[in-house]
Parts: structure tokens; sequence; C-alpha cells
């Protein structure tokens, strides 16, 4: 009866199981948005900031003003940018208007990736 329970459970865990899960568990967006279009970038997380070329390749850049929700400092902000290449996601790139937490202490690319997510919730 425990091996029926366990299995029962397993295959309910693993049917759960979708893609925000797998970038979840990969601990970023990134495996979530690679290879996603320009369009389906949109739908998901609305009209970037700004955009700019970079060679053959099209970078869209997103913020999140934290501290228009009341999160974080007073005026923190978060960027993520989204590489484009040949149609699709092919690089996302974490950064904020600040470098250092608050203690001083440089943030580490998962504080960063933390403090974005919030941008790409629905996608």
């Amino acid at each position: 009866m425990r091996t029926v329970l366990l299995l029962a459970s397993s295959l309910i865990v693993a049917g759960c199981s979708g893609d925000f899960d797998r970038a979840d568990a990969a601990g970023d967006f990134e495996a979530l948005l690679l290879g996603f279009s320009p369009n389906q970038i949109s739908a998901c997380a609305g009209a970037p900031r700004a955009t700019r070329a970079l060679g053959a390749d099209e970078i869209w850049v997103y913020e999140y003003r934290a501290f228009e929700r009341g999160y974080y400092d007073k005026d923190y902000i978060g960027v993520t940018e989204l590489v484009f290449t040949d149609g699709e996601v092919s690089a996302v790139v974490y950064g904020s208007n600040h470098t250092t937490d608050g203690i001083g202490l440089p943030l580490a690319e998962s504080a960063l990736r933390n403090f974005n997510a919030p941008i790409f919730a629905r996608c």
C-alpha cells in the first residue's frame, strides 16, 4: 500500500509540473524565456521600456520599479535586458540601479534575478 501511495504521489507531482516549475528549478527565468519570440514576450511582459540594436541583435529593456510598489529601497529599479537573435530570446541580462544591498554587500546575480522576477511573472 505504501508503494502505491508513493507512486501515485509521484505521478501527481509530475503532472503538475509546468514550464514555470522548470525555470524555477533552474534558478531564474532564463530557462523559461530563452526561445521566446518578440510577440510572446510582448504578450506576457508588455512593451519594453526601451529597445536598441546591437549588430544584428535587438535588445529589449524592461524595468521593475520596486519602490513604486512599496518593495525594497525607495529608489530601487530592477533592469532586465532581453537579447533577441534571429527573432528569439537568446540571452537574459539582469541588473539594477544599485550595485550593493542595504548593508553594502555586492548584489549577487541571484538577487538581481529575484528582484527582476515580477517583470516576467505572467510569462
